[in-house]
């Protein structure tokens, strides 16, 4: 766990229209900006009444000339403790932006016109380094007004806490209710008889868009599920045991590694005494005791079980 950070304050900041400055900003490790039609003696005075002027020399309706300004006053004077956000990529970037406004120049093709150099590259992971990947974040943390440049981030705090890898109490109480009912799921899978405990396995596979080309059980010699699924065709061969041994997994897998027709291999077991082994044959997949639980539970089994419990 690496320390949070903290800022003052958190603001959004769109990298030229369409992004055409992100490459550059990344690229470049800065936080780039235009409005190419102030000088930038004005910008090192800090004259931002005169930069409004500026506008209104330049035709721009009062409205829009006072937000410009506003803009770039933000831009400028925000501290260095100001935690800056983009949203490009499929991800939040973040960073902390020096003090110092060079002139760049251009057209503004490349890059913007000016910019504040960074302290540290932009990021688009947390501080633990897992991805900060937008269909992971709220989407209230995503709306951008419309033509903005920059404002101030009213999820501010919920910013923070997603780039720090820090989660809501809400979140982890949820997440302990979940860890528990898998538990309970893995006690209640082993006292299932033996004919429920197939069916539970029938039933997960069917969650999970396969179809059940076979009887369930005793008809077949070597499955006791074979499956395809809805979406890539795969022929799937499932041995569902209530326990198992190393001689009797070896052999089931033995058998799976000489059928032609198998292209993934599942070995149902709540009970397994067997160390897992490296398996050369089709796609090999194991489900025993926690794992098999969770596959349960996240097939919407929970209830079932615990009729089955009665």
């Amino acid at each position: 766990m690496h320390t949070p950070i903290t800022a003052s304050a958190v603001r959004y900041i769109k990298l030229g229209a369409q992004g055409k400055w992100v490459t550059s900003a990344f690229e470049n490790h800065r936080l780039e900006f235009g409005y190419a039609d102030i000088p930038q003696a004005l910008v090192e005075a800090r004259d931002w009444e005169s930069v409004r002027q500026q506008y209104l020399a330049l035709g721009k309706p009062l409205r829009l000339a006072s937000r410009y300004r506003n803009e770039l006053e933000a831009l400028v004077t925000a501290p260095e403790d100001t935690l800056w956000v983009t949203f490009e990529r499929g991800h939040m970037w973040w960073a902390f932006a020096r003090s110092e406004i060079p002139w760049l120049g251009g057209d503004e093709s490349r890059h913007g016109a000016r910019a504040r150099p960074l302290l540290e590259p932009w990021r688009c992971t947390d501080v633990n380094g897992e991805p900060l990947r937008l269909d992971a974040l709220n989407p209230r943390l995503l709306v951008v007004p419309p033509f903005a440049t920059t404002y101030t981030v009213k999820e501010a705090a919920y910013a923070l806490r997603r780039i720090n890898g820090q989660s809501e109490a809400l979140v982890e109480q949820a997440i302990a209710s979940q860890e528990h009912a898998v538990a309970l799921a893995e006690a209640m899978i082993k006292r299932l008889h033996w004919r429920h405990f197939e069916v539970m396995t029938d039933l997960i596979f069917s969650a999970n868009g396969y179809k059940r080309t076979s009887a369930l059980g005793g008809d077949m010699a070597d499955f006791d599920l074979a499956l395809t699924h809805s979406a890539t065709g795969e022929n799937v061969f499932v041995q569902v045991k209530s326990q198992a041994d190393e001689a009797t997994l070896t052999a089931c897998l033995e058998i799976a590694r000489q059928t032609p027709a198998c292209d993934r291999y599942f070995f149902v077991c709540h009970s397994l005494e067997a160390e897992v082994m490296e398996f050369p044959g089709p796609p090999f997949h194991l489900w025993t005791g926690r794992q098999l639980a969770r596959q349960a539970v996240e097939a919407g089994l929970f209830d079932w079980l615990a009729t089955r419990m009665r």
